[in-house]
């Protein structure tokens, strides 16, 4: 049997060889490899899906090419082979904050971390000279412009081409284009000497980027150990405040909570032994997200659009009638922001589907102008033309997907406002007070009417009493 199997793998090596097909798959099918990152925690860095890069390529893209080194670290052959001249003076400025250190010690210190550096791309790639010059060369610039930044010293080159800062921390959010967080502490704990100087660089990152977003206050302060890198620190900051992971347990409170499920297993095992499987529903049932009107057809059935203080980004609620949401200024940079946070949603598991919630609704509500001009007058989307509001939000949900992970909140949202859509007595009301109580002319017209026809049936009544009745 064993000597058969043999042969017949000998025959269908030297049929797959002949035909140039490689035999490596056929071994990997065997054996079921698995592609490494997808169980690698670690892994934060990632290749935006083709499937996303296709809906708007310029999201994805630099805009500033001679404010960066080009490419990803694990992408080499877009590295350009020399650096430019605004980023060889950010560089020059970073070593001279420590004279003690040369740019030979960085690279060193980055040799160190070339394991834990790999570790955090999608893509595998061997960590060499080249690239760790690249890497430190990239964080240097990084980090002295956010240290000059937080000192309002900028160099004479980034005080002439400001409007270009504008553009700057958009690239500094792309996907493709982040590096771990911990190679810029690193060179920020080699070249500040005297920490007491500054606050943690995650507060000096948090201080260039909200002069361009508006980041929840709210929210606590992010560990530099925490935070894997600028896109994720912002992505956080933007969260609402109620979307803080749950305080970890301990030991008992995880006991009672396995023996309370073992119980419910328990439970349920008997009840079904005992009746009819037709009879048995789910304990719970998954929620199915259905497209709810636009925002006109929302506002037609009596639905109140209202401003909601900023306690998050995709902080959105209904309470009959009052759909609020939180206040959004739309400009060029707004489409490119939204599109990586959800980029990151969608390649890094742990990373929630708050954003890809966000853009599955409003992309359900903003499918035209007219609603983009409802919001516009609710103070809920503001800034550029209606025009652009309505193109950003119209392809924004375009191939994401949603995976229901922390809460059932953009389901039941949803449930909630067809509902209500799908109510007549709702419909009908919401058209009489359009119609009749929409300005005070009309209450006043209708209220001279409905007096008028009151006083027809008094003196109707009065006429056919006297008839009847007469003196």
């Amino acid at each position: 049997m064993k000597k058969g199997r043999m042969a017949a793998e000998e025959q269908l090596r030297r049929l797959v060889e002949a035909q140039g097909f490689p035999w490596k798959i056929i071994e990997d099918v065997k054996s079921g490899i698995a592609p490494s990152h997808s169980m690698n925690p670690s892994v934060t860095i990632y290749t935006i899906p083709k499937t996303l890069r296709h809906v708007n390529e310029d999201a994805y893209r630099v805009q500033v090419q001679e404010f960066r080194i080009n490419g990803p670290i694990e992408e080499t052959s877009k590295w350009s082979e020399q650096l430019n001249g605004h980023a060889l003076v950010h560089d020059h400025s970073i070593l001279s904050r420590n004279p003690d250190k040369c740019f030979e010690d960085y690279v060193m210190a980055m040799d160190d971390l070339s394991d834990q550096i790999r570790s955090c791309h999608v893509n595998k790639f061997v960590v060499d000279t080249r690239r760790l010059i690249l890497a430190v060369a990239h964080g240097c610039f990084i980090v002295d412009l956010l240290l000059l930044f937080y000192e309002r010293s900028l160099t004479t080159m980034d005080r002439n081409c400001t409007s270009v800062l504008h553009t700057l921390w958009i690239d500094m959010l792309l996907v493709e284009n982040q590096i771990p967080f911990f190679l810029l502490q690193r060179i920020f704990d080699m070249a500040v000497v005297d920490k007491s100087q500054f606050p943690p660089l995650v507060e000096i990152a948090l201080h260039f980027f909200k002069q361009f977003v508006d980041l929840n206050k709210q929210r606590p302060p992010m560990e530099s150990k925490d935070v894997h890198h600028l896109l994720h620190l912002v992505h956080t900051l933007l969260l609402p405040i109620n979307t803080r992971k749950a305080p970890q347990r301990g030991k008992f409170h995880k006991l009672i909570e396995l023996a309370s499920k073992k119980l419910k297993s328990l439970l349920w095992r008997n009840l079904s032994q005992q009746l009819p499987i037709s009879n048995i529903n789910p304990p719970s049932k998954p929620f199915i997200i259905r497209p709810i009107p636009t925002a006109r057809k929302l506002q037609e059935a009596g639905i109140q659009f209202k401003k909601k203080e900023q306690s998050g980004f995709s902080d959105i609620t209904f309470k009959r009638p009052v759909l609020e949401i939180p206040c959004l200024w739309v400009d060029i940079n707004t489409n490119p922001l939204l599109r990586n946070l959800i980029a990151w949603e969608q390649c890094h598991p742990i990373a929630g589907t708050y954003f890809t919630s966000y853009a599955i609704f409003m992309g359900y509500i903003v499918t035209s102008t007219s609603d983009a001009e409802v919001l516009n007058q609710a103070g809920i989307l503001e800034g550029s033309s209606k025009e652009q509001v309505a193109w950003v939000f119209n392809n924004l949900n375009t191939n994401v997907v949603y995976n229901e992970k922390e809460d059932n909140i953009l389901p039941q949202l949803c449930q909630e406002l067809n509902e209500y859509y799908g109510n007549q007595f709702n419909l009908w009301w919401a058209k009489l007070l359009s119609d009749y109580f929409s300005t005070p002319w009309s209450v006043v017209s209708l209220v001279a009417a409905f007096v008028l026809i009151m006083l027809t049936m008094t003196q109707t009544f009065y006429a056919v009493y006297a008839y009847v009745h007469p003196p």
